[in-house]
């Protein structure tokens, strides 16, 4: 399995496990975080074992920001912006075309998470603990010590388990 492949997978698992998707929702919406990066940098602490420093939380940060914006972030905005009925379009069609949009925006996140496969893949060793990399890139956003905790347990040997 390729770097872009295994990432994508362990989020995509990590994505899956209890609580996670709802808290990252919450960053997303509540703080503007952008999934794809917060999850790469928990998949480079604990399946990588090595964590981001916050320069190199922002030099990934730089190096997926484009893609972002030109994909993922309109995907997206289109997507929810039909969340609302349309007149003169049914309910069902609007619905339809909307999980349609739903399959462009994980596929253009999939071409992020490959853009930060090939980062990683290039950075080499990384720092000691995690934490000053995620609260960097966490900024001011409303979240835990625990939920922090929750976001990297969701990835590594043992997915999930106490540590």
């Amino acid at each position: 399995m390729n770097g872009e492949d295994a990432l994508w997978a362990a989020i995509t698992a990590a994505y899956a496990r209890p609580g996670i998707a709802p808290l990252c929702l919450r960053l997303q919406d509540q703080g503007g975080i952008d999934v794809m990066v917060l999850l790469g940098l928990c998949y480079a602490a604990r399946e990588l074992g090595a964590p981001l420093s916050p320069a190199e939380v922002q030099a990934l940060r730089s190096r997926s920001e484009p893609w972002r914006a030109a994909a993922v972030r309109p995907a997206r905005a289109l997507r929810i912006a039909l969340r609302a009925p349309v007149a003169g379009v049914g309910d069902d069609q609007r619905e339809g075309f909307r999980d349609r949009l739903k399959a462009v925006e994980l596929a253009a996140e999939r071409v992020q998470a490959g853009i930060i496969a090939e980062w990683l893949a290039a950075r080499g060793a990384g720092a000691a603990d995690p934490l000053p990399g995620l609260r960097s890139f966490l900024g001011g956003t409303p979240v835990t010590e625990g939920e922090i905790g929750q976001l990297l347990d969701a990835f590594g040997p043992d997915q999930g388990a106490s540590r």
